[in-house]
């Protein structure tokens, strides 16, 4: 979208390049951190977006920590009657499997209307990179190579389901469930590094590394509104949200030394149960 910036290695948004940015979809104000907030959108299919709206000045019903401007993501709704929906599919294959699948569905009769949507993406890629350095000191010049090899798997997925009820001629009702959950797993990744000059009587460093990283968020929302005339409205919001982050990590490094070989562990887990609740009562009024 014109204007705006994702900065992945920061997991930060900007529109016209300021930062403090509101995601809302449909209207409503997402309430994510910046990692899962990044995370969702790069798990949203794109063929469940109608448009993007870009808002510089935000209205007054928004928060004031969106002083960056509003993104608006408007998601595909079918006017039509009955049961309709899609479903797609995609595979590839690059060094390792690439495969994922995304569907939305709704159901309108009378006053309700269901909906809901999926996607889910299974991503088997190496990270592998090597690296050459050459350092000068004033009586030393060290050579050193390190090598990577990292398997991972970066798994995300998303899904939403929810529903809108029309309560008589001038009250409605909307609920939905949201969750996101996403998976990194590097299993037995190896690096070495040869010094081909001898640094500290260091000849060569073997590390081998286990690392999972998941992050699970879930999300209710409710959302009442009733007009009192075209001019007075009356809006009530409620939110729950959930996070859980499973990251253990696990290192062991071989150090070789004027033949001898020095062995150390390290280890680490995190594991943080995040939860909020949200409330909000919106008036307005000429």
């Amino acid at each position: 979208a014109p204007g705006g910036n994702v900065d992945r290695l920061n997991n930060t948004l900007s529109l016209m390049g300021k930062s403090g940015v509101i995601v809302a979809i449909n209207g409503k104000r997402t309430r994510l951190d910046a990692e899962a907030l990044v995370q969702m959108l790069a798990a949203m299919p794109e063929g469940n977006l109608q448009r993007i709206e870009l808002i510089n000045n935000p209205p007054a019903s928004y928060d004031a920590d969106g002083d960056g401007g509003v993104i608006n993501l408007v998601l595909i709704e079918n006017d039509e009657r009955g049961v309709n929906g899609q479903l797609n599919v995609v595979g590839g294959y690059g060094q390792r499997g690439k495969y994922g699948a995304s569907g939305n569905f709704n159901w309108k009769r009378g006053g309700l209307h269901l909906f809901g949507n999926f996607s889910t993406d299974h991503n088997h890629t190496n990270q592998d990179f090597e690296l050459r350095s050459r350092i000068q000191y004033p009586n030393q010049q060290l050579d050193s190579r390190q090598d990577n090899r990292r398997p991972a798997y970066i798994g995300m997925h998303s899904g939403r389901i929810g529903a809108d009820l029309e309560l008589g001629a001038k009250a409605s009702w909307s609920t939905f469930v949201a969750g996101s959950l996403r998976r990194w797993d590097l299993a037995n990744a190896r690096a070495s590094t040869d010094y081909f000059v001898p640094f500290s009587n260091i000849d060569r460093i073997e590390l081998t590394s286990q690392e999972i990283n998941n992050t699970d968020h879930y999300m209710v929302s409710n959302h009442f509104t009733y007009r009192f005339n075209t001019d007075q409205k009356l809006s009530v919001d409620y939110d729950y949200l959930s996070y859980f982050i499973d990251n253990p990590t696990n290192y062991q490094s071989l150090t070789f030394r004027a033949g001898e070989t020095e062995s150390s562990r390290f280890e680490s887990t995190k594991e943080p149960p995040l939860r909020f609740h949200v409330a909000r009562v919106d008036y307005e009024a000429p």
